[in-house]
């Protein structure tokens, strides 16, 4: 049983990879962009010292979020996940102190305990889940298409189908060039010749910044009450 779960678990990890990459490639990249990698390269996926990443979701049911996470070269760190909206400020020696916003969105310290990497990786378990879903790349079966360019950055598109034309699945999936992070999963699924939803939630990156982010502490959050 849990072989049968965790085969389920990445094969719906891998469909929601592919519609997101179809999704991005379409609505704001072109197919035309050259990889700087070599075809064929592995691709691991690593969240650089700076970045601010944002992924819309889209859930069998329908229904849409829009899952981010930024963190600022100090190791700061904002996770925002439907109503969830988290503030991680660096404190040293690899501990973080956890602030939410108030209702005149100050950030406010939520308590007094300080947070380690692991504590705050399970907290937001759900986005890195999303941009590690690169490694489908590997799954028996996916093979790379070419590159592409999506939100100004090459990336690596790669496929991956079950059946035939009128009754099958196919997986497409979107791994950025330079973070081996995933920009996009996509599930295009046909019963007798007749589109199907997903089985499970699809999504793409609507922003995908690696440089420039500014820092978590100042700009538009500066009012941090400790």
């Amino acid at each position: 049983m849990k072989a049968v779960f965790m085969q389920r678990v990445k094969a719906l990890a891998l469909t929601a990879a592919i519609a997101a990459v179809a999704f991005a490639v379409s609505a704001c990249g072109s197919a035309d962009g050259i990889a700087d990698r070599a075809f064929g390269d592995t691709y691991t996926p690593e969240f650089p010292a700076e970045y601010s990443i944002t992924y819309s979701v889209q859930y069998p049911q329908g229904n849409n979020m829009e899952i981010s996470k930024t963190q600022d070269l100090q190791g700061n760190i904002r996770y925002v996940s439907g109503d969830i909206d988290t503030l991680f400020i660096a404190s040293g020696k690899g501990q973080w102190q956890r602030y939410k916003p108030d209702s005149n969105g100050a950030y406010i310290s939520s308590d007094s305990k300080s947070y380690s990497e692991d504590q705050i990786s399970n907290i937001t378990k759900d986005f890195d889940t999303y941009a590690k879903t690169s490694t489908q790349q590997n799954m028996p079966g996916t093979k790379q298409e070419g590159s592409v360019t999506v939100l100004g950055r090459t990336a690596a598109l790669f496929s991956n189908g079950v059946g035939t034309s009128k009754t099958g699945v196919t997986y497409t999936l979107t791994v950025d060039d330079e973070t081996g992070l995933c920009i996009g999963w996509i599930e295009s699924k046909t019963v007798d010749g007749k589109a199907q939803l997903p089985d499970a939630e699809v999504f793409h990156a609507t922003k995908f910044f690696t440089s420039n982010i500014s820092s978590l502490i100042s700009g538009s959050i500066h009012a941090i009450t400790r």
